[in-house]
């Protein structure tokens, strides 16, 4: 039973670390001087991505259907919008992708969470 709840601490903490570095590295990447239309779309974007993470994570603890949001948030506001966000380069494209893959790590945490101790041969099954 330990073992449940140590897995739950290292999910609830490693999905904190992942939505944390997640908000910031969107915020420093798209929240310079948005006009109030651009600033709208921003929030709506980041909120309906982080929703559908969390369900994700709670319901259907996917890694490519994490991944596949997580790299949609952050393409989707240069493709609506390429005149006012900065296109996706290289670098970006690094980071989002460390950031995709915090992301896959909790949700296989997430999917063996309520695995217990793994049984031995001499355990007898």
């Amino acid at each position: 039973m330990k073992h449940v709840y140590i897995n739950w601490i290292k999910f609830l903490t490693m999905a904190g670390i992942s939505f944390a570095l997640f908000w910031f590295v969107f915020e420093m990447r798209y929240w310079y001087y948005p006009q109030p239309v651009e600033a709208i779309l921003l929030d709506r974007i980041f909120v309906l991505s982080n929703v559908l993470m969390i369900l994700i994570l709670l319901f259907y603890p996917s890694r490519i259907l994490i991944c596949v949001v997580g790299t949609v948030c952050f393409i989707l506001p240069p493709f609506l919008r390429p005149e006012s966000f900065p296109q996706m380069n290289l670098p970006m494209f690094l980071i989002v992708g460390f950031l995709v893959s915090l992301l896959a790590i909790a949700a296989y945490i997430r999917q063996h969470v309520n695995d217990g101790p793994e049984k031995s041969v001499s355990d007898g099954v």
